[in-house]
């Protein structure tokens, strides 16, 4: 819900959808296995403790923070109907991991410069306000090399570039080939429940299934699959 206001994308609960393809909401439970996967994993540590006093204070101090969802200003938010919306949302957090790197990487938008995510999030921005193509999945599909570069452009250069340009292939893919190229289809078959459009993107997206094996068991961190 954070991201989604950051984003400028605020989706309604529908009344009755279907959800298109063949992947089941109900299914795989894959986010269920989060915090078991990571207890199992704590239970068996080694070289270190964790402070549970500590965890504590940091719950306590969070708790009263104010809550931030993003830059204070409107300059990073997205302005488009629903379906827009939810597709700028799935592209940028398919592409929202690893900003670091030894030179750093810098891109100007609205009078701004910008780092890591925020950087990310503005060059989309750029490419859709050049062509809105770049919200429609069967575009995606076809990213080569050279439209990663044009579209992160900036001072230095975005981290895992070959790795973003598949990524962003395999994303159009499965979004075209199993929910109409729009993922206010998983939305809607999911009836908005943030778990359920979770597992659904954990199973039918692979780069968003980041599970581990530990001790001959997986560990599942499902990050980006709960971001978005």
């Amino acid at each position: 819900n954070q991201r989604t206001r950051s984003l400028g994308c605020v989706f309604s609960a529908p009344s009755e959808s279907v959800l298109r393809g063949s992947a089941s909401v109900d299914r795989d439970h894959q986010i269920a296995s989060v915090l078991p996967s990571a207890e199992r994993v704590v239970g068996r540590l080694r070289h270190l403790t964790i402070d549970e006093g500590a965890v504590q204070r940091f719950a306590a101090e969070l708790f009263e923070a104010p809550l931030i969802s993003g830059p204070e200003d409107d300059a990073l938010l997205f302005r488009g109907d629903r379906a827009a919306c939810a597709n700028f949302c799935l592209l940028c957090d398919a592409l929202n991991f690893c900003f670091w790197s030894e030179g750093g990487w810098e891109v100007e938008f609205e009078g701004r410069k910008w780092t890591r995510t925020y950087a990310m999030i503005a060059s989309i921005l750029k490419a859709v306000a050049a062509d809105r193509e770049w919200l429609d999945a069967n575009r995606w599909r076809q990213t080569t090399s050279d439209d990663v570069q044009r579209i992160f452009a900036g001072t230095g250069a975005i981290p895992l570039p070959e790795h973003r340009r598949d990524i962003m292939v395999e994303t159009g893919e499965v979004l075209s080939d199993r929910f109409g190229g729009q993922f206010v289809n998983v939305i809607d078959g999911a009836q908005s429940h943030a778990t359920r459009i979770a597992d659904v993107i954990a199973d039918a997206f692979p780069s968003f299934c980041d599970v581990a094996q530990h001790n001959g068991a997986p560990v599942s961190f499902l990050k980006r699959a709960q971001i978005c």
